[in-house]
């Protein structure tokens, strides 16, 4: 009998980040707070979506950037997971980011730090891995939001990378990231209630403006492809 081969999907994620869980009994904000518990991992979109991948017996592959001793506990972390990564690093460090628990009334406050914005050299590099990776993927995942001050059409150049390579594309994404992506026909764009409220700009609380906004963004699609705009 044949053993179907694996297929390999790419996991790019440009704002990965070290994730600290800080439990506390009773969270009192502008007081002394001691901990219960402090845990540590890897975490961003794209880490997440290979880490499910990896769980359904799948063959994710991690790139993108990491920086730094927090990029270094964030690559450990995904590769004990018996993850494959092959990532760009930086000079500048991968952030951090803060979960604090409040058991007492189980709220979760977020403290979320901004990623870093890569060089233009380091982006040419990503460019140059990623073109090598895709030659070998059948899929490329694009997640979260890119690092800030990033081209708006940045998730555009890597969606049209990775059709001309045969590959598919599923983007999670919001805002020009994606509008600017859809002309490029990805496979799939997941967006929540918010997330496609905030890309179209107009609210759908009602269930007609629901199935409205999800054709705008569908008919983007069939726009011409413009050329990509250079790294900062």
């Amino acid at each position: 009998m044949a053993i179907a081969e694996t297929r390999r999907i790419l996991c790019l994620g440009l704002t990965p980040c070290l994730q600290r869980t800080i439990r506390f009994p009773n969270l009192q904000l502008g007081q002394v707070n001691r901990a219960r518990s402090v845990t540590a991992s890897s975490g961003g979109k794209s880490i997440n979506v290979a880490r499910t991948l990896k769980a359904l017996g799948e063959c994710p592959l991690v790139t993108g950037f990491a920086g730094g001793e927090t990029g270094n506990r964030v690559i450990s972390f995904v590769e004990h997971l018996g993850i494959e990564t092959d990532v760009v690093w930086t000079s500048e460090a991968t952030r951090i980011c803060t979960s604090l628990i409040d058991e007492a009334t189980t709220s979760v406050t977020e403290l979320v730090e901004e990623a870093p914005l890569p060089r233009p050299a380091e982006w040419s590099v990503l460019d140059e891995k990623l073109s090598l990776l895709l030659a070998k993927s059948d899929m490329l995942v694009l997640a979260g939001a890119p690092p800030p001050g990033s081209p708006a059409d940045v998730y555009a150049r890597f969606t049209r990378m990775a059709r001309d390579s045969g590959a598919g594309v599923l983007i999670d994404a919001r805002g020009a990231p994606l509008m600017e992506a859809l002309p490029c026909a990805p496979l799939l764009a997941k967006l929540n209630e918010q997330e496609l409220a905030a890309t179209c700009a107009q609210r759908v609380d009602k269930e007609e403006a629901l199935p409205e906004a999800m054709n705008r963004l569908t008919r983007l699609c069939l726009r011409p492809r413009r050329p990509v705009s250079r790294y900062p």
